[in-house]
């Protein structure tokens, strides 16, 4: 028997086992599902389309905002679905996020999908966030630990200095998508900075970064329209009910952060980039929650502050840039951006 035959039966096999494993797990979770139906009527709305499969194609390979926006305007709020094998409760409201991060935590287990289980993250992440937490949580700061900010401050300096230093030799780069329509502003604003200091390589230092607030609303209101991290995802360790809303023990729940920021219930014109709105006093009442919420609320919290605010200081000061070539996002195994192909001149040199 040939090699090309031995392969071919070996892939059938293979393909009729999968089949039926597949099979087997929607039977089995179809009757949960029917199970639970008779139980109570307290399910969400919602769809599974495919066996196994549901709706993932739909969730992962595109924008998330798509998928949400055309199920909540179909189902509300919190809906039902099936993602990655798994039966599942989507919810983009502000206060159901809070019930599951939050308030109800312990009914809900931190969950990696797929990827996660192949690394043994689940075996490990307590040990890895109680690791994180201590290094990079440094939200607030008494004066007892103003030191500590200070030297995140000088350090993060030097690396800005030194990564945009390797740029002097390219006459290109691919970065993340910008927005031009600030850009302006903020860069009058770090010039001011700049001028106030005694030369050009004076590093900055904490009270400079107390002078950027147009800075930081230009990174807040990226950080609501693009975030990286489009949603949380949680195992269901009991079952929970939510105002009427039965969420079933060994269902996942996925918080999505995109559309709680993406609401127009929450934000005017929420597509729209316009970092203003975090002057107003109201937006502070306005569920704003890039990083999470509960025990596992993103530790780099801050340093993802420090870090974009002193990386724009010297972006600003150093280069003048055009852009050559956009590409799209891509939103599978993760949502990233490609970046953008973009032609940098140092200033002072054209």
């Amino acid at each position: 028997m040939s090699h090309e035959m031995i392969l071919v039966m070996l892939s059938v096999f293979l393909l009729t086992f999968f089949l039926a494993a597949v099979a087997r797990q929607w039977k089995f979770r179809s009757l949960s599902v029917k199970q639970l139906q008779r139980r109570c009527s307290k399910l969400p709305k919602g769809a599974w389309c495919l066996p196994w499969i549901g709706e993932s194609i739909q969730f992962f390979l595109q924008s998330p905002y798509h998928f949400h926006d055309k199920h909540v305007s179909k189902y509300g709020g919190i809906f039902r679905s099936h993602l990655l094998g798994y039966p599942a409760i989507v919810t983009s409201t502000e206060e159901a996020a809070g019930f599951v991060l939050s308030t109800q935590q312990k009914s809900f287990k931190l969950y990696f999908p797929i990827v996660g289980q192949f690394l043994g993250v689940d075996t490990m992440k307590e040990g890895l966030f109680k690791t994180l937490r201590k290094s990079l949580d440094i939200q607030t700061f008494p004066k007892s630990q103003l030191r500590s900010r200070k030297d995140y401050v000088t350090s993060i300096d030097s690396i800005a200095r030194w990564a945009l230093g390797t740029w002097d030799t390219q006459s290109r780069i691919r970065t993340a998508e910008e927005t031009r329509k600030f850009t302006f502003h903020v860069m009058a604003e770090h010039q001011r900075i700049r001028m106030a200091k005694t030369s050009i390589e004076e590093p900055l230092c904490c009270s400079d970064l107390d002078m950027m607030p147009l800075t930081w609303r230009v990174i807040q209101e990226t950080l609501r329209l693009a975030n990286i991290v489009p949603q949380t995802i949680r195992s269901i360790v009991e079952d929970v009910n939510f105002k009427g809303t039965l969420f079933p023990k060994g269902w996942k729940v996925y918080v999505s952060f995109l559309g709680i920021h993406l609401s127009p219930k929450n934000y005017k014109d929420p597509l729209k980039f316009d970092p203003s709105r975090f002057e107003a006093s109201e937006t502070k009442s306005v569920p704003y929650i890039p990083f999470g919420l509960g025990n596992h609320m993103c530790s780099g919290r801050l340093l993802v502050k420090l870090e974009s605010m002193i990386f724009i200081h010297y972006l600003v000061n150093t280069y003048s840039w055009e852009v050559i070539k956009t590409e799209k996002i891509q939103y599978w195994p993760a949502q990233r951006p490609s970046g953008l192909e973009c032609k940098i001149s140092k200033l002072g040199t054209s």
